[in-house]
């Protein structure tokens, strides 16, 4: 019988982080005894030589606690967990010490998990076929997630804890003891653990952990799932919610590598955690950033199940628009080397979907945006009419509606230009094109309800508030990408060469923004320089301006400026050459911005 007392899961939790803190720095000693020590390379983010053979410490930590408090009791499902979680663990062990081939370790994943498919493990309410394919795909890819993410120092084994964490938390309620101590017992491992691999690491988990814990975690969500009387859209909201990191991740990835036609199965330092690194994070504040991720999204989880439907499917549809642009900013960032050959001779291979059928990618993504954008103006503006409590009748007249608002949404947009934008540029312009744009849809589609219904059971407020979502939403999404960027660019920037700008006004705006979008060369704009007195001591987009022209030796001087990019459209031309012999005398790079150069930019 499984303990009765409040604290056995604290217990639980404290003996298996014991067993990891104890067992980890005895495998870092075996490790380093036969040599299995992982090397700096370029496909690695560490700098220095590494043990191997973490897994074993988190797998023997976990199961074993475990075992212990199940008194060898666990149950069919849990013993296909146990059993299958061994098997992989071993898996991966083969891996750190041979080296096995991508298409062979994928086979031993996927026939271990058909343990607890076999032990019975499905989805309530599914069709059997369906039931089996949702749980085969979903532990094979939580298993190679965490595997993925298993890419900087502390990350892999901090994410698992958190995601077991809350996992634990949404088990307790129910009484599965069980699958609590499952959690609990992982959770506890990964942190006893993550002592010794927090950056810096003295030892690494390897496939062997890496394996385990997403096996683990893949498992005990669908356990979790299997478990509960009634699968809801909450219920299954829950597994998607407390592994969205690894999932981000992974998802980004591959689409990414995918669009650069580069290898899935091979590693490199593409992931959002060397993103962030390359925004101007430190390796730690990357990996606590994803660490406050999965904590947002974990808490999220808790209150899923709290919401009625419709408000869910609004806050859901919300938050993937979030992950989308978040995912978005990160896949900005410039982190493959370019190789003018080797693009060539991709751009000859080609790739037939990709390049055939969808020959205008960023357009298809912005129509599908604006489609969820839609939707959730839509939904979101009966919730905020009845105040959160949606009627049958009013579900039903939203749903037989929302079709036809969505086509004449999607056509109005077209017909008003919104999809021949540049990327990224937002103006007055636009922001009018897109009020004229939803106007118009939103006249031609009550028109509509008035002459098939006579616009019976519908309510005006909702049409206003729809309105009203859809303007602010779709002008906020075509200034996300870049606000992300004015925002964060500059602060997390910390690298790059220093350049301070001569001129405050729209030239030096310019410049600025030029200065942005070279990927060639990364910069830093630490200032500007202005005679207008009205302007020195306030801020341009963010940067200060640090007082006026002639004051730039003196500021030469007291700053690391390596740089100086002169923005001034009027400008004498023996003031001119007084500041070009300033930083002549300081050895500071000099470049002129002209009106015909922002013009072709």
């Amino acid at each position: 019988m499984w303990p009765s007392e409040t604290g056995s899961l604290a217990s639980g939790f404290a003996l298996s982080f014991a067993f990891a803190f104890v067992l980890t720095p005895a495998c870092r000693r075996v490790a380093r005894r036969l040599g299995l020590v992982a090397a700096p390379s370029e496909g690695r983010w560490h700098r220095r030589p590494t043990a191997l053979l973490g897994g074993p410490a988190i797998a023997i930590g976990s199961l074993a606690t475990f075992l212990l408090m199940s008194r060898l009791r666990p149950g069919p499902l849990l013993a296909a967990w146990v059993g299958g979680a061994a098997a992989v663990s071993l898996l991966g062990l083969c891996d750190d010490l041979w080296r096995l081939r991508p298409a062979g370790k994928l086979i031993g994943q996927i026939l271990v998990a058909m343990i607890p498919l076999y032990a019975g493990l499905s989805i309530p309410g599914f069709h059997p076929i369906v039931s089996f394919l949702v749980v085969l795909v979903w532990i094979v890819g939580i298993t190679n997630a965490m595997n993925l993410l298993d890419n900087m120092d502390g990350l892999a084994a901090g994410i698992s804890a958190i995601a077991a964490g809350f996992l634990a938390v949404h088990v307790v309620p129910l009484g599965n003891r069980p699958l609590t101590a499952a959690a609990v017992s992982v959770a506890g491992a990964a942190l006893g653990f993550l002592v010794f691999n927090f950056r810096p690491a003295s030892i690494f988990m390897g496939d062997s952990g890496s394996l385990f814990l997403g096996y683990s975690l893949g498992t005990l969500t669908l356990i979790d799932v299997g478990s509960r009387p009634l699968v809801s859209l909450s219920i299954i909201a829950v597994p998607l919610l407390v592994l969205a990191i690894p999932i981000f991740d992974t998802s980004l990835v591959t689409v990414l590598r995918i669009l650069n036609r580069r290898s899935i199965a091979v590693g490199g330092r593409d992931h959002s955690s060397h993103r962030l690194v390359s925004l101007g994070l430190s390796e730690r504040g990357a990996v606590l950033t994803l660490y406050l991720l999965a904590a947002s999204t974990g808490l999220f989880s808790l209150l899923a199940p709290r919401f009625p439907a419709s408000l869910l499917i609004v806050m859901f549809l919300i938050v993937i628009l979030s992950i989308y642009y978040f995912g978005a900013y990160l896949g900005s960032v410039q982190v493959y080397r370019t190789d003018p050959g080797a693009l060539e001779q991709a751009h000859r291979r080609g790739f037939f979907v990709l390049d055939t059928f969808i020959a205008h990618k960023r357009r298809i993504l912005d129509v599908t945006v604006d489609l969820v954008i839609v939707v959730i103006s839509y939904l979101g503006a009966y919730l905020l009419r009845w105040e959160g409590d949606l009627s049958v009748e009013d579900a039903r007249l939203m749903a037989q509606s929302l079709p036809f608002l969505v086509g004449v949404r999607l056509i109005s947009f077209f017909a008003f230009g919104l999809y021949r934008t540049v990327p990224g540029a937002f103006s007055l312009h636009d922001a009018l094109s897109i009020g004229k744009a939803v106007l118009a849809s939103s006249a031609l589609f009550v028109t509509g309800l008035v002459i098939v219904t006579r616009f019976h059971g519908y309510s005006r407020a909702v049409m206003l508030i729809d309105g009203l979502l859809t303007v602010s939403a779709v002008c906020f999404s075509r200034l996300a990408l870049r606000s992300l960027h004015d925002i964060f660019g500059g602060r997390l920037q910390d690298r790059g060469l220093r350049v301070l700008i001569l001129g405050a006004g729209n030239l030096g705006e310019a410049a600025l923004r030029l200065l942005k979008t070279d990927h060639g060369r990364m910069y830093r704009v630490v200032g500007f320089l202005d005679d207008d007195p009205e302007k020195i001591g306030r801020r341009l987009s963010g940067i200060p301006v640090l007082g006026c022209l002639n004051e730039l030796e003196r500021i030469l001087a007291e700053e690391p400026i390596e740089a100086v990019v002169i923005a001034v459209s009027k400008l004498e031309a023996a003031q001119r050459a007084h500041l070009v012999e300033s930083c002549r005398r300081t050895s500071v790079e000099i470049r002129e911005i002209r009106l015909t150069e922002v013009g072709a930019g």
